[in-house]
């Protein structure tokens, strides 16, 4: 072969060479292009179908730009109104509602991009929530005082509630409640800020159907009955935004709007203690560190509940999820708030 043919021969491979390197980039931005889309579409038609399997089953209430959702059985007063913790809705309350209902009239409802509530724009502070809790009791008509029940993050904003809107109030029950002045080992504080920047990720790939593909789990701990609809609206693409939002918050304003109302009106309070708060170390954490989250968070509890007179507390031998967990002692202490409202005396002890 000359050097004319020879050098023929390597413009015609490095023509071929070329021609398949332009295939396989074009191949590969389409992937880029059909995958996410793919994915969008998943999420889209998923989205769809769940909203058809799994209907509210209450009702949606405008508080002014979006609605939100509360499911409420039962009809005697006063109405109780139950509040779930960081990442919960109303479902998270299926084991006690039920009960709660052959003895009072009991709301559940899902705070704004929780459960099957319309997700705002406005931040998600706990007096921003308080304030749209009484908007929704407003417009639903459900006459006060009211017992209202904080689960964690919950307990914050039932105790701005009762700050802002002492006459609405006719008891307290706080289920494992968060408090300002918590104890963690730094290990603890580690971990969990860990978790919150793994949520944070996870909100981009909500919106391509991998968060609802890959990482929602049924949630054994619930009803049968309630664990589809809890995975259901929990792969809602708005649903991590909120659980970000309401936990970026919870740690800068929503603590600090709770330090700025140090009292709650002398009404019948229930504080709720879990034995366990932390049942298992979390990712990077020991044994020993966990054993001292418990106890810390135990003393804490108990020093809540010794600043209010009117206060009752209760240990229970549980985890942090109380109403999953024990629901009964959470039907208990609900009972016991009720029967002292109605019989205007303080909670025995």
């Amino acid at each position: 072969m000359n050097p004319t043919q020879v050098s023929a021969a390597t413009r015609t491979r490095a023509a071929v060479a070329w021609r398949w390197t332009k295939r396989i980039a074009i191949g590969a931005a389409a992937l880029l292009v059909v995958v996410p889309l793919a994915g969008l579409a998943y999420q889209s038609v998923a989205s769809a179908l769940d909203a058809r399997r799994f209907p509210p089953p209450g009702r949606l209430v405008d508080v002014g730009g979006h609605r939100l959702h509360v499911h409420t059985q039962g009809d005697a007063s006063p109405t109780v109104v139950l509040d779930a913790g960081l990442s919960g809705c109303s479902l998270s309350w299926s084991l006690v509602q039920p009960e709660v209902a052959r003895f009072a009239r009991v709301c559940a409802y899902d705070r704004a991009g929780h459960g099957w509530s319309d997700p705002a724009e406005s931040p998600r502070t706990s007096l921003q929530i308080a304030r749209e809790l009484r908007t929704l009791l407003t417009n639903v008509r459900i006459p006060g005082p009211y017992v209202l029940v904080g689960h964690s993050f919950g307990g914050f904003n039932v105790r701005v509630f009762a700050s802002e809107y002492p006459l609405d109030v006719a008891g307290l029950v706080l289920v494992d409640a968060s408090l300002e002045s918590e104890r963690v080992p730094a290990s603890v504080s580690r971990a969990v800020s860990a978790l919150r920047e793994q949520a944070r990720a996870a909100r981009v790939l909500s919106w391509f159907g991998i968060v609802r593909a890959f990482f929602i789990e049924p949630n054994a701990m619930l009803p049968a009955s309630a664990r589809d609809a809890e995975m259901a609206v929990n792969s809602r693409t708005r649903y991590l935004d909120t659980v970000v939002s309401e936990w970026d918050l919870m740690e800068t304003e929503s603590v600090a709007q709770v330090r700025s109302r140090p009292s709650l009106p002398p009404v019948p309070i229930v504080v709720l203690a879990a034995e366990r708060s932390m049942a298992k170390p979390l990712p990077g954490v020991s044994q020993a560190d966990t054993d001292r989250a418990n106890l810390w968070s135990r003393e804490d509890q108990a020093a809540f509940a010794h600043r209010y007179p009117t206060a009752l507390h209760l240990a229970v031998d549980s985890s942090h999820e109380i109403p999953q967990d024990q629901p009964a002692a959470v039907v208990d202490a609900i009972r016991k708030v009720v029967e002292a409202v109605r019989e205007n005396r303080p909670l025995r002890r």
